[in-house]
């Protein structure tokens, strides 16, 4: 695999580089290059692909792996020495990456991506090892060996000792005649007392140090020397000792260097795909299909969209059945050389796996992509712009071949007009024989005749506003579009005698086929501008036209479910209605309930047959059911029963009340990564209601309300304390009871829970 470094690929890493925050990942991004075989690109966009929806469903943090980079890039030199913190690095992160590879495969969509988790270990017992022996604020431990702690024991009684003897110096009687401070001091490792210069003349000590001022000496008495020779031996002994512990815990490391560099090579991977999503999942990207067809549909050029966001401006481009050639015509910065870099550099990034930006793109897999663009003058070589595009080309024509995309760039020019524009319709048909995909930039005439007359070419035009001497940045296909340098001169102002000079000249030299062409090609620009624009219309049109249906039917659907609402609550107020008229006489005739009942029923069931309900329904499921305006999860299906969790209560309905839709992507969703709902507690409601001595119709009104607390609680059992008396509120009560939608059951308590002055309700 070739690719010419002329599209930018490295600048467009660099880009990316920035916004990387792991040095593994970076160094993935630095090593990057373009795939051959058309298995590996497809693996590779899997990954991505994958990294994007986990990026998107769960939170990662990911391992700040700075100080372990230093470490790994040492581990394998013999003669580097480490530290503690060196260890404590290398158990934190191996730590952190273990916790990662946990957090995806809790998650449960982590299929392509165990290609690396399986190769990233846990080295349980090494890191169990090192937490007992490395504080996790890179601290040896004492227990870390015997003699370590032997030797901390030593040094702490030495050291009290030490700081004794010294504190009963310094406050002694005599201490003030030559004690400039009563502190003790550690100079160069010795503890020394600050005293007076002329401190001679009361005791013996060496002096380690002096202040600026030289008015204080820090001395060691005489008396202190051995204790503080024994402490710095113990010191020197410790230290020592924990060489030995670091030593030991590094030999460890080195006996698991397979796991270890099996486990930095599978991260680098994951930690480079995440990355990339992390980086690129708010942004429109796509992947591109491999074929035989180059397509673009409003792609944008990878660079200007990294550096302009909005302002990027995207474009169509395309090489279709059998098309070889590509000629992009038109003025000077009209975008010409965007167009040719856009293609080459989308197609490197492609074949990395990578997503590009844009609506739709097709590609061919090349296995060579070369470019001659920009000035390649070279003063060290002596060579002129000219002469060094040619070796360049050269190099191009000796290696292209039928798997080759080759991008020239304004070829020809720097030279002779004609002889460089024969030379590089030459250099165009050699490319074509060797079956290479070629697209090129130009002003040559001759170029644009040639493409003009081959089956094979296709040719554009950037699209050029000359009133306000601005680019549009698209490209009209089909237009043999103009250099048009003296209008350009025009606008910039140029004397009026110099323009009229150029046009006599043009206008002398151009025969009339040659001006006729001019007016065709005008015209055919005329017309893609006018298709471009009307299409545009239409797009609107339609997006509008599509809001608005969405619109529509929202409002018929909410429409519906505000009728159903209303008949329900019509339907439950004739149902009380009924068993009232069954306890007592009323003006409402019981036929006419009867009547009205069964018609409101009737349209209700009318409405749902309407209301289509959630198809395919299984355990699981995250629905949103449109009556009540919230999510809600399967717990259970039972024939025609649902059992559903909403908002914290489990509730039972019939499967044609499940209305509304499934929640994208919940198919997919594991029972791990599910949402989860919390149910609210019912310990603070009560289970049980008294109601004797209430009449019946007070009884049912009491029992209404409070089977709605229980049921927004959870409560699903309760007790309905009536009395036995006369049975006459009994028979009211379970009468009701009977006919309440709520209730699943009824019974008479046991002995126990109240025998007949109780009645238990399932809800």
């Amino acid at each position: 695999m070739f690719f010419s470094e002329s599209v930018e690929f490295s600048q467009y890493k660099e880009i990316l580089d920035k916004h990387f925050t792991t040095c593994f990942g970076r160094k993935k991004l630095a090593e990057l290059k373009p795939s051959e075989g058309l298995s590996v690109i497809e693996k590779k966009q899997k990954y991505i692909k994958e990294a994007f929806f986990l990026t998107g469903i769960i939170s990662l943090q990911l391992p700040r792996d700075d100080d372990y980079f230093a470490f790994y890039g040492k581990l394998k030199d013999p003669y580097a020495s480490f530290t503690v913190e060196d260890i404590a690095t290398f158990r934190d992160f191996h730590k952190e990456v273990s916790k990662t590879k946990k957090t995806l495969l809790e998650s449960n969509h982590c299929d392509v991506l165990r290609d690396f988790l399986k190769d990233i270990y846990s080295l349980g017992d090494l890191l169990e090892d090192i937490d007992s022996k490395i504080t996790f604020d890179c601290k040896v431990k004492d227990g870390a060996s015997p003699n370590l702690k032997q030797t901390r024991s030593s040094l702490k009684i030495t050291r009290k000792k030490l700081m004794d003897h010294l504190n009963k110096i310094i406050f002694s009687g005599n201490a003030e005649k030559f004690v400039q401070e009563q502190v003790i001091k550690e100079v160069k490792g010795r503890y020394v007392i600050p005293v007076k210069s002329n401190f001679r003349q009361y005791f013996n000590g060496v002096v380690y140090s002096s202040s600026n001022t030289g008015q204080t000496l820090y001395v060691e008495p005489t008396s202190a020397v051995d204790m503080n020779n024994y402490f710095e031996k113990l010191k020197s002994e410790e230290e020592e000792e924990i060489l030995k512990i670091l030593q030991n815990i590094l030999s460890s490391i080195k006996s698991h260097i397979y796991e270890v560099t099996s486990t930095v090579t599978a991260y680098t991977e994951i930690v480079f795909y995440l990355e990339t999503a992390l980086l690129f999942k708010d942004t429109d990207v796509i992947f591109p299909e491999f074929g035989e067809d180059i397509v673009f549909k409003d792609v944008h050029h990878p660079l200007i969209y990294l550096m302009k966001k909005d302002e990027s401006v995207p474009v169509d481009f395309e090489m279709t059945g059998g098309c070889n050639l590509a000629v992009i015509t038109g003025p000077n910065t009209g975008g010409k050389t965007a167009v040719l870099k856009s293609v080459g550099l989308n197609t490197v990034i492609a074949k990395c796996g990578l997503p590009i930006f844009g609506e739709s793109a097709k590609l061919i897999n090349f296995r060579s992509v070369y470019a001659d663009i920009g000035d390649h003058q070279s003063l060290i070589l002596d060579l002129s712009t000219f002469s060094s595009h040619m070796v360049n080309i050269k190099e191009i024509i000796d290696s292209a071949d039928e798997n080759s995309l080759v991008l020239l760039d304004e070829v020809g020019t720097g030279t002779e007009p004609r002889e460089g524009a024969a030379l590089a319709v030459a250099i165009i048909k050699n490319l074509l024989s060797k079956e290479a995909k070629v697209i090129v930039t130009t002003h040559f005439s001759e170029i644009k005749n040639y493409a003009v007359k081959n089956t094979n070419a296709m040719v554009y035009s950037v699209d050029f506003d000359y009133e306000n001497f601005i680019p549009r940045y698209r490209l009209l296909p089909g237009v043999v579009g103009k250099s048009s340098p003296i209008i350009i001169a025009r606008k910039l102002g140029f004397d009026g005698k110099v323009l009229e000079d150029a046009d006599y000249i043009i206008a002398d030299s151009l025969s009339k086929a040659e001006f006729k062409l001019e007016e065709v090609n005008e015209l055919k620009a005329e017309v893609e501008r006018r298709a471009y624009e009307q299409g545009l219309k239409e797009e609107f049109l339609s997006k509008k036209i599509e809001e608005l249906e969405h619109r529509e039917k929202n409002l018929e659907r909410k429409l519906k479910m505000k009728e159903s609402e209303l008949l329900e609550e019509s339907y439950s107020l004739l149902q009380k209605l009924r068993r009232r008229v069954n306890s007592k006489k009323v003006s409402y005739a019981p036929e006419k309930i009867e009547k009205d009942i069964s018609a409101t029923e009737n349209k209700l069931k009318q409405l749902k047959q309407e209301q289509k309900p959630v198809e395919n329904l299984k355990q699981g499921d995250v629905v949103f059911l449109e009556k009540y305006g919230k999510e809600a999860r399967v717990l259970e299906i039972n024939e025609n029963k649902v059992f559903i969790e909403l908002s914290g209560i489990r509730v039972n309905m019939n499967r044609e009340d499940i209305i509304g839709k499934k929640i994208d992507g919940s198919d997919n969703i594991s029972q791990k990564e599910k949402v989860k709902i919390s149910k609210p507690s019912s310990g603070g409601v009560a289970r049980e209601l008294v109601i004797i001595g209430k009449t019946v119709e007070e009884g049912w009104d009491i029992l209404d309300k409070f089977i709605d607390k229980a049921l927004l609680a959870g409560v699903t059992e309760i007790a309905v304390v009536h009395g036995r008396g006369s049975g006459t509120l009994k028979k009211g009560i379970r009468k009701y009871l009977k006919n309440d939608s709520r209730v699943e059951s009824y019974r008479e308590a046991g002995t126990k829970e109240g025998g007949q002055a109780v009645t238990i309700v399932k809800l």
